[in-house]
């Protein structure tokens, strides 16, 4: 889902883990898509229709758990390829420094 090639560590997701946007970055919609601009590297990262709409909903802190029964809603897919790809895309997002994951016990 995003179009940038980023050497990614696994991200440790759980249902009550707290995701949003980093403030320091830009964004904009372009037909259907999504493209983000990283303001402290300058690089850009591009989103499919999918990425676009968890861009979305994290413009509020949501946790993963709700990210996922939100697509689930919204899209013919299974609960497991879900949570593999959403899993993929915050990692990718996270890696880029373009979310913020708040761990359930810092919350």
């Amino acid at each position: 889902m995003i179009n940038n090639a980023i050497e990614t560590q696994p991200l440790e997701l759980k249902a009550d883990s707290l995701i949003s946007a980093h403030p320091e970055q830009l964004s904009s919609d372009l037909d259907g898509e999504t493209i983000l601009l990283q303001m402290s590297s300058g690089l850009y990262y591009g989103l499919n229709e999918m990425g676009a709409a968890i861009w979305e909903m994290i413009q509020s802190p949501m946790t993963f758990q709700d990210i996922q029964s939100k697509l689930l809603d919204a899209y013919e897919v299974s609960a497991e390829v879900c949570q593999q790809e959403v899993e993929k895309l915050l990692t990718d997002l996270h890696a880029a420094d373009l979310i913020e994951v708040k761990a359930p016990e810092a919350i």
